[in-house]
C-alpha cells in the first residue's frame, strides 16, 4: 500500500470508528499493560515458574500440581498450561497463583503509578478524543477489559474523567451492578461531565471479596496486606467458570453482553486483546455486521482469517514471520512502513 493509499484508508478508518455518529466500545488487552511496562502473560509466566516451588514448600499436593503445570510451560504459554487446573479440587493452588499475580502486579502498579498518571500516551490520547466525542446526550466512554491492574483509571484520573465501575462508597466502596447498568440513575450523564464505564470481568487488583459483597478501595499497602482476598480470576481454564458464578464477574460481563448485543452496528475498537476468552470471542466475532478494529502487535493468524470474512473489519499488526507491518482492510492484506500496531504512532495519524 503506497502512501497516499494508506491515508485515504486512515480517513476511512477514522470516520467509521471514531465519530459521534458511530461511537465506539473498546476492549483493551494486556498489550495495553505491557506498553506502560507492566507485566504481560509472558512475564508473569517466568514469575510465578520461578517462585511457585518456593511458596508451595509445605503444601506437597499442591507442588505435585505445580510440576505438572511448569512441564507444560516447556511448551506452552502460561494460559494453556494452567488450563489443567480444577475450580474445585486445586483451590488450594490457585489462591497461591491469584495472592502471587497479584501481589507482583500491585507492586509494579505502586512503582509506576505516578509516570502512568503523567505519561502523555496514545491511549490517553485517544480516550480524551472518544470521551469529547461522546453525544452530548450520553457523555459515557465504555471500555471493557481483561485486565487486573488499574491502569485505566490512571489515566482517566490524568485526564479528569470520572470512572464508573458499580462501586459505591468513598473509603471502602461496595458493588452495585444496578450502578454499573444504569449509570444515569446515579450520574449526571448529559451534562458537560464525561465518565468512563469501566467494566472488568476478569476482576481488579483493588476488588476485595468480603462474605457475600465486593468492596475496593485503592491503598496498595493494604491491598498488600489483604493479598488473598482480592478478587481477580487466575489464568487458565478455571477462570471461565470463576467468570460465570463469582456475581462481581458475571455482572460485568453480561451487562457488557447486553451493550453490544442490543446493536450489533456498534464498532469495537480492539486493542493489545490475546482473545483468550472464547465467550467473548464468540460475542466479538461471530456477528458479521459488527465493525472491529484489532489494534495489536500480535495477532493469530486464524483471528486474522476469522477477521477478513467481513470487509468492514480492520486489523493492524506486525507479522512475526515475515518481520513487515501489517493492514487488513476491506478483507485485503497490505504491508505498510508505519507501526500502526504501536498506539502511540496509530493515534498520531489518526487524531492529530
Amino acid at each position: 500500500m503506497d502512501a497516499t493509499e494508506l491515508i485515504n484508508a486512515l480517513q476511512s478508518i477514522k470516520d467509521k470508528f471514531f465519530t459521534n455518529n458511530n461511537m465506539p466500545k473498546l476492549v483493551v488487552g494486556s498489550g495495553l499493560s505491557i506498553s506502560y511496562g507492566i507485566q504481560g502473560m509472558e512475564e508473569l509466566q517466568e514469575h510465578l515458574n520461578s517462585k511457585m516451588p518456593k511458596i508451595l514448600i509445605d503444601k506437597p499436593e499442591c507442588i505435585e500440581k505445580w510440576d505438572v503445570i511448569s512441564k507444560r510451560l516447556e511448551s506452552m504459554d502460561l494460559e494453556n498450561s494452567l488450563a489443567v487446573l480444577d475450580a474445585s479440587k486445586d483451590q488450594h493452588l490457585l489462591t497461591a497463583i491469584t495472592a502471587e499475580t497479584s501481589k507482583i502486579l500491585l507492586n509494579t502498579m505502586q512503582s509506576k503509578m505516578v509516570d502512568i498518571f503523567n505519561k502523555d500516551s496514545g491511549f490517553k490520547k485517544m480516550i480524551s478524543f472518544l470521551s469529547k466525542s461522546c453525544s452530548s446526550n450520553n457523555r459515557v466512554l465504555d471500555i471493557m477489559t481483561s485486565n487486573y491492574d488499574m491502569l485505566i483509571e490512571l489515566v482517566a484520573d490524568g485526564l479528569g474523567i470520572q470512572c464508573i465501575d458499580g462501586f459505591e462508597g468513598n473509603i471502602l466502596s461496595k458493588f452495585n451492578e444496578n450502578v454499573l447498568k444504569n449509570p444515569s440513575a446515579k450520574y449526571k450523564t448529559n451534562g458537560s461531565h464525561r465518565y468512563i464505564r469501566l467494566f472488568k470481568p476478569h476482576g481488579s487488583l483493588n476488588w476485595i471479596k468480603a462474605g457475600n459483597d465486593y468492596m475496593k478501595y485503592n491503598d496498595i499497602n493494604s491491598l498488600l496486606l489483604d493479598i488473598d482476598k482480592i478478587c481477580i480470576v487466575a489464568p487458565g481454564g478455571a477462570k471461565y467458570r470463576a467468570g460465570l458464578t463469582e456475581r462481581c464477574f458475571r455482572s460485568n460481563r453480561e451487562i457488557f453482553n447486553e451493550l453490544i448485543a442490543y446493536d450489533f452496528k456498534i464498532p469495537l475498537i480492539i486493542f493489545g486483546y490475546g482473545f483468550n476468552d472464547e465467550h467473548f470471542n464468540a460475542l466479538f466475532m461471530d456477528n458479521q455486521t459488527r465493525p472491529l478494529l484489532v489494534i495489536s502487535k500480535s495477532i493469530s493468524p486464524d483471528i486474522v482469517e476469522r477477521l477478513k470474512l467481513s470487509s468492514d473489519n480492520v486489523a493492524i499488526y506486525f507479522d512475526g514471520k515475515c518481520g513487515l507491518n501489517k493492514l487488513l482492510y476491506k478483507s485485503q492484506i497490505y504491508t505498510v512502513s508505519d507501526d500502526l500496531w504501536n498506539l502511540d504512532v496509530f493515534v498520531e495519524r489518526i487524531i492529530a
